[in-house]
């Protein structure tokens, strides 16, 4: 598949040539519902998006299943961060930041991005601020142990030992 159609939908997710997952709803909620619930064994994916910021580069390299990112805009920061992390992004345009929709300020998942370099304080972060975008808990003690839950978290399917049981690597 050569190109995903984001005039209908927000976000496709493509894995040897079929479509797998879409989201019509804007903003970073469709990335973060399909990434909590896509099943890493069924294959790296590519992902298509309208808009991709550092939250979302971020998301998706987390992720660890993700191969490539295709979307229509991109910021400076996504396209450094998914570079060094070795996914191919292609984007229509690329801008130095992602703007709310009234073009006045930056994205608040773009500043999330910028000021939280931890990646389990970014997902911590990115969690709380859209709380109502997913299924997964937020621990009630920042001081829990994520690292070594060894898969049995629950909280979040990026922490290491998770990762490391699906046999991803870990950033």
């Amino acid at each position: 598949m050569e190109t995903a159609d984001l005039s209908a939908f927000s976000l496709v997710l493509v894995r040897d040539g079929e479509i797998v997952h879409r989201g019509r709803e804007r903003g970073i909620k469709p990335l973060i519902d399909c990434l909590e619930g896509y099943d890493a064994s069924r294959g790296r994916v590519v992902v298509w998006d309208r808009v991709v910021g550092l939250a979302a580069a971020r998301l998706m390299v987390y992720a660890g299943f993700v191969a490539a990112v295709r979307a229509r805009v991109a910021s400076v920061p996504a396209r450094d961060f998914l570079a060094r992390h070795g996914l191919d992004l292609r984007a229509e345009e690329i801008v130095e930041a992602i703007l709310t929709p009234d073009g006045k300020n930056v994205c608040p998942g773009e500043i999330i991005a910028l000021e939280t370099e931890d990646p389990l304080a970014f997902i911590r972060e990115i969690k709380t601020r859209w709380a109502g975008y997913c299924d997964v808990p937020l621990p009630d003690k920042a001081d829990q142990d994520f690292e070594g839950c060894r898969g049995q978290c629950g909280y979040t399917p990026w922490c290491r030992a998770c990762k490391e049981s699906r046999g991803l690597g870990y950033l």
